[in-house]
């Protein structure tokens, strides 16, 4: 699995995502810094302002790709969100242990949001 990104900007217009064609202005370096380039100007570090965000290599049921930050409802009702741990390097889901997370069929959930929705309305 080839790795895949979104990015969310949280200082931009009260946090969003990088557009696909702002993407293609944006580098991750192998150190995890994040540079952005705007037209000529000298790549800066946006490093602090963003939240960088893999695939899982999920897929819910109507086939829209599953992230880290993202929150699922499942068809029993369950709402939990993708979680990534840096110790143990791997995906877990709400409070669960990162084993806990291949045991969950994807095609019985839906992609309802992020945990970026909920930061948000807090805000408000």
């Amino acid at each position: 699995m080839n790795p895949q990104y979104r990015i969310y900007w949280k200082e931009k217009d009260g946090g969003r995502y990088f557009t696909d064609r702002e993407l293609r202005f944006v580098f991750l370096s192998p150190s995890g810094r994040v540079w952005l380039r705007e037209g000529v100007l000298p790549a800066f570090d946006i490093t602090d302002q963003v939240v960088v965000e893999m695939w899982t290599g999920k897929e819910d049921k109507n086939g829209k790709k599953i992230y880290t930050d993202d929150n699922l409802a499942f068809d029993s009702g369950t709402l939990l969100s993708v979680r990534w741990d840096n110790d143990k390097g791997g995906w877990y889901l709400g409070d669960e242990d990162i084993e806990g997370m291949d045991v969950y069929d994807y095609k019985r959930c839906v992609v309802i949001g992020t945990v970026h929705d909920e930061q948000e309305a807090d805000d408000e």
